[in-house]
């Protein structure tokens, strides 16, 4: 039988390994074949991990960003902006990545992303724990959200206002 450390967990989803687990009890030539009938589906299906791929190398190089990274003194990024920012990217949809969004560390140690098109524009700052953010529809009054915690409630309103603008 094949065993589970052999499936890399960085490019699938746990249901898939999840699934893999009740698969070692069946022959492994019959295993093999339906898990990689599987994989090339889940590879077709799951174009996001593609996508944010560009963006999670640009996390990490930020991620080896030493202290005065820019000569000015700047802190290294903050570990947990870091992750939050590879949370979110792993959770923005499509259109969105594919627009015209920037990503970029700052002079005070956080992650920023920049959207803007003709719809508006999304400048976010992710920091220790808590983010701000600024949203300006064409069609509607600016939005200001400024150092509000990192939770479900408020990812979910800023993936929101990301997709009012794709």
């Amino acid at each position: 039988m094949l065993a589970t450390a052999d499936i890399s967990v960085n490019t699938l989803d746990k249901q898939l390994v999840a699934f893999w687990d009740m698969l070692q009890t069946i022959d492994e030539s019959v295993q093999r074949g339906i898990f990689d009938k599987l994989q090339v589906k889940y590879k077709k299906n799951n174009k996001v991990s593609a996508i944010a791929s560009k963006f999670l190398s640009k996390i990490e190089e930020m991620e080896s960003l030493e202290e005065d990274w820019n000569d000015e003194g700047a802190p290294a990024i903050n570990a947990i902006a870091i992750e939050n920012a590879r949370y979110l990217v792993n959770h923005l949809s499509n259109p969105v990545l594919e627009s015209n969004l920037k990503l970029f560390p700052t002079e005070t140690g956080a992650v920023s992303f920049k959207l803007a098109n003709n719809k508006g524009t999304l400048r976010l700052e992710l920091g220790d724990g808590l983010m701000s953010y600024y949203v300006s529809l064409s069609d509607k009054e600016a939005e200001h959200h400024s150092f509000e915690a990192w939770n479900t409630e408020n990812i979910h309103t800023l993936i929101e206002s990301f997709n009012k603008l794709v």
